[in-house]
């Protein structure tokens, strides 16, 4: 029973439209840019940064991995992390 609610709940979070599912990219900042806020990684990836979202401590140059969401063509940021290679976190 426990497995049917399971898997019933799966199927009824993903036919659901609208929720987003966070994704993350891994690369180093090239550019920012002030309109809109956002930033280019290496990849070419390109990641809008809301207001609410602080990256003071990021510039380009440095190695992030982002958590992002899609809103519509957009990936918009949730978490912006600087990474430090090879050990430190």
């Amino acid at each position: 029973m426990r497995t049917l609610r399971l898997i019933a709940l799966t199927a009824l979070i993903m036919s659901v439209p609208g929720i987003a599912m966070a994704e993350g990219s891994a690369g180093t900042v090239v550019r920012f840019d002030s309109n809109p806020k956002s930033m280019t990684l290496s990849s070419g990836e390109v990641i809008t940064l809301p207001d609410r979202l602080a990256v003071g401590q990021v510039a380009a140059g440095d190695s992030v991995f982002v958590t992002w969401a899609s809103e519509g063509p957009n990936r918009v940021a949730t978490s912006v992390k600087k990474q430090f290679w090879p050990h430190e976190q």
